[in-house]
């Protein structure tokens, strides 16, 4: 009964959420690539930078990240494009199948909604509140802390939907340059050190950016573990309850006679 009421409760709840948004994120990184080598100037103004967000009120980047590229292609390496994009977009697919609408919907959206959250709260406390605000900015932009954080953000957060699925796919094979056979999980470990290096060797708007991606992850696996126990827990209280009704009918035959 608890687990019919859980699932009814999820498929209402998928009545309110976007469907197909693994398609519209990508199709909004197809734009952000035709933005990018077409329109440069337009381009950089949706980028997620955080002092032109709390420092010059441009609050629409908070939004319009969602279009900036998460890597950079360039020469022969623009044929890899394509298989990245249709990756994504097929790890996407496999998500919202396992997890339903509205499950996927609160990762992704959820992980954007952290990510400024973080990034306009670090902002403000690094460029408006410290003692130190102006040197802060100057230090930020020479060392490239801004905009590798906001050249890479869009990264991260594909990275946290790859590492998801890493949880219920994790064994699924996959060829690294269709030559090197990999288990998905494997894949995702690898992430996970590249996560930690960039922490390691970032400035501080990557970190924030690092941290929200792995916090959002770990919520998912804590949820996902979670539901695990809710399932088997009450599927092991039923089979109790069975066997009790069994034992209960044996010793009520066996008083009879």
């Amino acid at each position: 009964d608890e687990i019919m009421k859980y699932n009814k409760t999820l498929n209402k709840l998928n009545n309110y959420a976007i469907p197909r948004l693994y398609l519209i994120i990508t199709i909004c990184t197809v734009i952000g690539y035709v933005f990018k080598y077409t329109f440069t100037d337009f381009y950089n103004n949706l980028l997620l930078i955080p002092p032109a967000v709390v420092l010059n009120h441009q609050y629409w980047r908070l939004f319009t990240w969602i279009f900036t590229v998460p890597y950079d292609f360039s020469g022969w390496s623009i044929i890899f494009l394509p298989i990245n994009l249709f990756f994504y977009y097929f790890i996407g697919m496999r998500l919202e199948q396992y997890w339903g609408r509205f499950m996927y919907n609160l990762y992704v959206l959820g992980g954007m909604l952290l990510t400024n959250i973080a990034v306009v709260i670090t902002a403000v406390f690094r460029y408006i509140v410290s003692s130190g605000a102006a040197s802060n900015l100057a230090k930020d932009i020479a060392s490239g802390d801004i905009a590798e954080a906001a050249t890479s953000v869009t990264r991260y957060m594909l990275m946290s939907i790859f590492l998801a699925f890493t949880v219920i796919g994790g064994d699924n094979m996959v060829y690294l340059y269709f030559v090197i056979p990999l288990k998905m999980k494997w894949l995702g470990y690898i992430d996970l050190v590249l996560l930690l290096i960039s922490f390691i060797s970032g400035g501080v708007f990557t970190k924030v950016v690092v941290v929200v991606s792995v916090v959002n992850y770990f919520i998912y696996y804590f949820i996902n573990s979670l539901n695990e126990f809710f399932f088997s827990y009450f599927f092991l209280i039923k089979e109790f309850n069975n066997e009790i009704n069994k034992s209960c009918i044996f010793i009520f035959i066996f008083i009879l006679f």
